[in-house]
């Protein structure tokens, strides 16, 4: 296997610390560009993001403080390190953040990236440039499962986004050579996230005596997502180009989940805990099962951490922290 040289914008993030330590432990080399900028206040998500740093540093991966947006700084970035490989996760980090200010949003996640492909345009670099995506650029899922090349129709301003910017990479592919992937996860979970999914929420909630909201009656599909699979998806992107060049994956479990199957898992590991119901929210589409026969056949995937062990996992790291 060769090793490549990655620049990973936005990797101090849930996905991108996470990707950084699993591919330096592949031998790769890391660089990580990150804008440290974060909506947070709470003093447990405030000490996440500092033991995010200090893994990093413990892998001597390099980072480097640059937002995105800065179409000099990035380039210069780029130049100096000369990459084989970009994955771009900088952007917004969730869809109620994009709700709530629609403007950053867009600015986060669109004109960083356009700012990143201008970029790569201008030093004419053959840089493999991963995406990341998300499920909710297919909307409201019109099946129970979905594949890469089923209609995309997002109802919210992050899925829109995630879209605007698959189109855009696809456009500069074809007008300046740019070779790509696109990756599509799924409500992931793991270590040290500070974006408030409703895998954390529902952990945190009850190991502070708070009960839990659920939307609707439960049953709600989601393909949950251990973070562990997501990079071992990624690394076969990464490493595997002829392959994957030009291709939108989706990497995921494969398996869509009810919410009462993590209600289940709770109550088993925590025994009862209070429960309120409330409404659906119009801009959360409903979604499913993201189909994985393609990252699968084609580059080898295999997804080890099913909702039982992965999430059990979670929760016994969290009761090893300190609420």
């Amino acid at each position: 296997m060769k090793k490549k040289k990655i620049l990973i914008t936005g990797g101090l993030g849930f996905i991108g610390h996470h990707l950084s330590l699993y591919l330096a432990e592949r031998g790769h080399q890391i660089k990580v560009a990150d804008c440290f900028y974060h909506h947070i206040t709470n003093q447990q998500y405030n000490d996440f993001i500092i033991e995010r740093i200090t893994l990093l540093k413990k892998k001597t991966i390099p980072l480097e403080i640059v937002d995105v947006r800065n179409s000099d700084r990035i380039l210069k970035l780029i130049k100096d390190f000369e990459p084989d490989t970009l994955i771009h996760l900088a952007a917004t980090a969730n869809a109620s953040l994009c709700h709530i200010d629609p403007n950053e949003g867009i600015n986060m996640g669109l004109m960083s990236f356009c700012g990143v492909l201008d970029a790569l345009k201008k030093l004419g670099a053959n840089v493999h440039t991963i995406y990341f995506s998300s499920s909710m650029v297919y909307g409201n899922f019109q099946k129970t499962e979905m594949r890469e090349n089923d209609s995309v129709d997002p109802i919210n301003v992050y899925g829109a986004s995630k879209l605007s910017c698959e189109i855009l990479l696809k456009s500069y592919s074809r007008s300046y050579g740019i070779p790509f992937s696109i990756i599509r996860p799924s409500a992931l979970y793991g270590e040290r996230c500070i974006n408030r999914r409703i895998t954390q929420i529902f952990i945190e909630n009850i190991m502070q005596g708070k009960g839990i909201k659920v939307v609707g009656s439960g049953q709600a599909l989601l393909d949950f997502t251990d973070i562990r699979d997501l990079c071992q998806g990624t690394s076969l992107v990464i490493e595997n180009p002829t392959k994957s060049t030009n291709q939108t994956f989706n990497i995921t479990f494969g398996n869509a989940r009810c919410i009462s199957d993590l209600l289940d898992i709770l109550q088993k590991e925590f025994g009862k805990f209070s429960i309120e119901h409330i409404p659906e929210n119009p801009t959360t589409p409903r979604r499913g099962t993201l189909v994985i026969d393609k990252v699968v056949e084609l580059l080898g995937y295999a997804p080890c951490h099913p909702l039982e062990s992965g999430y059990r996992d979670l929760i016994r790291w969290y009761k090893n922290q300190s609420l």
